[in-house]
């Protein structure tokens, strides 16, 4: 006798939920500074190591799935604030949509260290793993920012150089990545590579503790970088947004 569709869903509902479990449980361990194993992680569900098999198909599984899942909770918290930043003045949105969504991330870092390391280093990254859901999540992701961007672009215009002012091997990789039937331009997208790095590369640094040996309070230099991305955007006026 066939199953009925009624015992195929209950089936299905459990397996969801058990796996929910595993990916709560998998960064529980992670935020807890632990190393993340299959071992720990059937320990802290009740399930034999074994047993993990039936939901996952083994540790790299687990930290793709998992990093689908931090990427889901990262843009929730982006989306919440870029959402809440333009409530209040709907015309001309995307300044303080930008320095919203900058500030969120900044803050889910410093909230999640361990879950932003593993996120932005190693394992998720390396050559060695390249997994569909976190490349899933990591998409939707940088869409946040690049939406809002582009945005920026389409109201105020900001200056961005000129195809032939480019290094011409950054034109050509910028010119070999283009995705989309309306690419933005190189020297926009060359401007976003510039403003990305400056501020993922000043909250990784706070986030991984890599400046206490010259600041115990990181803040104001975020701050300044978020002022120094503005005023190349066009947008020092908008001045009053910058500090959280």
């Amino acid at each position: 006798m066939l199953p009925t569709m009624t015992t195929v869903n209950r089936r299905e509902s459990l397996h969801r939920r058990t796996t929910d479990e595993i990916l709560a449980a998998a960064r529980a361990v992670v935020s807890g500074g632990e190393e993340l194993t299959l071992r720990a992680v059937a320990r802290d569900v009740g399930l034999t190591a074994p047993a993990l098999y039936r939901y996952v198909a083994g540790l790299d599984d687990l930290v793709d799935q998992l990093g689908e899942h931090l990427y889901a909770d990262l843009v929730a918290t982006l989306v919440a604030a870029r959402d809440a930043a333009a409530a209040p003045a709907p015309d001309d949105t995307a300044p303080v949509r930008l320095i919203a969504i900058a500030w969120a991330f900044r803050e889910w870092a410093l909230a999640h260290r361990f879950e932003y390391g593993l996120l932005f280093a190693n394992p998720l990254h390396g050559a060695h793993h390249q997994g569909a859901c976190t490349e899933r999540g990591a998409q939707l992701f940088g869409s946040i920012f690049s939406d809002v961007f582009a945005q920026l672009w389409r109201e105020r215009s900001f200056a961005v150089p000129a195809d032939d002012e480019l290094d011409p091997e950054i034109r050509r990789q910028l010119a070999g990545s283009e995705q989309g039937p309306d690419p933005l331009p190189l020297g926009l997208r060359y401007v976003f590579v510039r403003q990305w790095s400056r501020l993922y590369g000043t909250v990784t640094l706070e986030a991984f503790g890599h400046l206490t040996w010259a600041l115990a309070d990181t803040r104001p230099l975020f701050v300044a970088m978020l002022a120094e991305n503005a005023a190349e955007l066009g947008f020092a006026d908008a001045s009053t947004v910058l500090d959280g």
